[in-house]
C-alpha cells in the first residue's frame, strides 16, 4: 500500500475530511519487501490506568471520533481501541474467516459485520497502526516423508505476518453481566484439540485495486477509480492464511497455513444471529474503556439456548443496543482466486 492509499481510503468511505484525519493520524510508510521484522506495537496502559478524558481535545480528532460514530465504529484513539457490532454467522462448520462483510463469505466466517471495510480501516488507522506484511510460504524440499508428517512436521515453510498487532476482544452484555472472551478463546484448533493459541492479529491494510477498464463511463483519459480490496471483496479479518493480501487483519500462527483445522468454539458463543461487540485494541483490554461502554450489544439468555437453533433471535431486553450503518449497496461478493495450500496433514 503506497503511502497516499489512506486518504483514497477515507474518500472510498465516504469519510470527506481527508485533510483532517491527516492532521489527526500520522502516517509512515509501510516497511520494505525484504526488510527486517516490524516493531512490535507499545502495550497501551489499562483502562483504570489511563487518564480519563470525556472526550478527544484534538478538534480534528474529536470530529474524526464522530464521523466514525456516525457510520457504527466507536472509537477512542487515547484509550487505543475502537469496537464495532458484529453478526454471529457460522457456529458448527469450519472458519476460514473471523470477520466478513454482508456479501463476503458469510459461510466460513464467525462474524459478519454491517460496518464498510474502508470505514473500519480508516478507525484502525486513527489507532496508529501502519501496515505490515502478510504471509508467505512455499512446500518443503524435499518432501516430508508419512513418518514426519504423522510426527508432526509442516508440509510448508511459513513465513508469518509481521507487523503492528492488535488484540480482538468478543464483548456482550446478557442480563446483569458482561461477557468477554478473547478471540482466540472462540475458535477451536482441530489439529490441537484446544483453542487458538492467543497472539497479535496483524494489520495488513487491504490493498488498492487498479482500476477496471471495463467499468462502465471509464476512458483512456478518465479511467475508473481504484478499488479497495476489502471493499470489493468483504472479507476483512482471514483465520487461514491467503496470500493475496486483501483482508485489513490476518492470524498470525504457523498453523493458519491450513484451511481445514479451525471451527467455533459452540459451547461459549450464542446462537447464529446474535449480535455482539468485536473490540480492537492496540494493548491488553484489561477493561473496557468508560467511553467505549455505551451501546455494547446486550442479547437475551435465549439466544445462549441451543433448543432455539432456526428460531429468529430473541428479542434483546430494554437497555443499551448498538446498530451498525446501513448498507448502501453490496459490493461484488467474488472470492479472489486460489491464495492457499490445500491441508497437507
Amino acid at each position: 500500500m503506497s503511502i497516499d492509499a489512506p486518504w483514497k481510503l477515507l474518500a472510498a468511505a465516504g469519510l470527506g475530511f481527508c485533510g483532517l484525519v491527516a492532521a489527526a493520524v500520522p502516517l509512515a510508510a509501510p516497511p520494505a519487501q525484504g526488510a527486517g521484522p516490524a516493531p512490535a506495537p507499545v502495550e497501551t496502559p489499562a483502562a483504570s490506568q489511563a487518564p480519563q478524558v470525556q472526550g478527544p481535545a484534538d478538534p480534528a480528532l474529536a470530529q474524526l471520533v464522530a464521523a466514525l460514530g456516525a457510520q457504527g465504529v466507536h472509537v477512542d484513539p487515547a484509550a487505543g481501541a475502537l469496537w464495532i457490532p458484529v453478526r454471529i454467522e457460522v457456529r458448527d462448520e469450519l472458519l476460514e474467516y473471523l470477520l466478513v462483510g454482508p456479501a463476503g463469505a458469510t459461510h466460513e466466517s464467525l462474524f459478519s459485520t454491517p460496518v464498510r471495510a474502508s470505514v473500519l480501516n480508516a478507525a484502525l488507522l486513527a489507532l496508529g497502526v501502519q501496515p505490515g506484511r502478510n504471509a508467505t510460504w512455499r512446500a518443503r524440499d524435499p518432501k516430508p516423508t508419512e513418518e514426519e508428517l504423522r510426527a508432526g512436521m509442516a508440509p510448508y515453510e511459513v513465513t508469518l505476518p509481521a507487523g503492528d498487532g492488535l488484540e480482538l476482544t468478543v464483548v456482550w452484555r446478557q442480563e446483569d453481566e458482561l461477557f468477554r472472551f478473547r478471540v482466540e478463546d472462540l475458535l477451536r484448533n482441530l489439529l490441537t484439540g484446544a483453542s487458538m493459541q492467543r497472539h497479535s492479529w496483524i494489520y495488513l491494510g487491504s490493498r488498492m485495486l487498479p482500476p477496471d477498464p471495463r467499468k462502465p463511463g471509464s476512458t483512456k483519459t478518465e479511467p475508473a477509480a481504484e478499488q479497495f480490496a476489502a471493499d470489493v471483496y468483504q472479507n476483512l479479518i482471514n483465520v487461514s492464511f491467503f496470500s493475496e493480501g486483501y483482508t485489513l487483519l490476518s492470524a498470525a500462527l504457523p498453523e493458519c497455513v491450513e484451511q481445514t483445522i479451525w471451527l467455533p468454539n459452540a459451547w461459549l458463543i450464542p446462537q447464529r444471529g446474535a449480535e455482539v461487540a468485536l473490540f480492537f485494541s492496540r494493548g491488553k483490554l484489561r477493561e473496557i474503556p468508560p467511553s467505549l461502554s455505551e451501546g455494547i450489544p446486550r442479547i437475551a439468555s435465549a439466544d445462549r439456548d441451543g433448543r432455539r437453533v432456526g428460531e429468529p433471535p430473541a428479542p434483546a431486553p430494554p437497555g443499551p443496543a448498538s446498530t451498525g450503518p446501513a448498507q448502501t449497496g453490496p459490493a461484488p461478493g467474488a472470492q479472489p482466486p486460489g491464495g492457499k495450500p490445500k491441508d497437507g496433514r
